[in-house]
């Protein structure tokens, strides 16, 4: 089982220090240079970012303002959707749902709460966000990687 980066990029960012030890990883990189052109000065800029929000607390503005960032990067390269969601994983997590056997439709809930999810409505960008969620479920690809959030549980 593997997560695919483009669910990565659209629904998980990383949460507390383990989550971006996890997460900001070099097979990350190299699919961000090779895939999206980003130089290794980009990944700089964008790690460094991502730690700040890695390392704030569940209830930041730090957190709403980078769902954002994700939902109008998605919606500036993709067409417009209903919404938006982010998951902030910490490094187990992120390592449980690289690791789960999941099939077509799945419903993944981790031994620990998803510490906070943040939902951005596509009508007028507003924001929702859930603390100590139970899981999300989704769907995969023929491969077998996760491609596709479907809602929280």
């Amino acid at each position: 089982m593997s997560i695919s980066f483009a669910f990565l990029l659209k629904h998980i960012r990383p949460f507390g220090t383990s989550g971006y030890d996890t997460f900001c990883s070099v097979d990350l990189a190299n699919f961000l240079i090779g895939n999206l052109g980003l130089t290794l000065g980009d990944i700089r800029v964008l790690y460094t970012a991502w730690r700040g929000v890695a390392l704030s607390d569940a209830q930041s503005a730090a957190i709403i303002d980078c769902a954002k960032d994700v939902a109008n990067a998605r919606w500036g390269q993709l067409q417009q959707t209903t919404g938006s969601t982010v998951m902030f994983l910490s490094g187990i997590q992120l390592q449980d749902l690289s690791n789960a056997s999941l099939g077509q439709s799945f419903t993944w809930r981790p031994a620990s709460k998803i510490a906070v999810a943040v939902r951005i409505d596509g009508g007028h960008g507003g924001h929702h966000a859930r603390w100590d969620v139970e899981g999300f479920s989704g769907n995969t690809d023929s491969q077998g990687a996760i491609c596709h959030f479907s809602d929280l549980v």
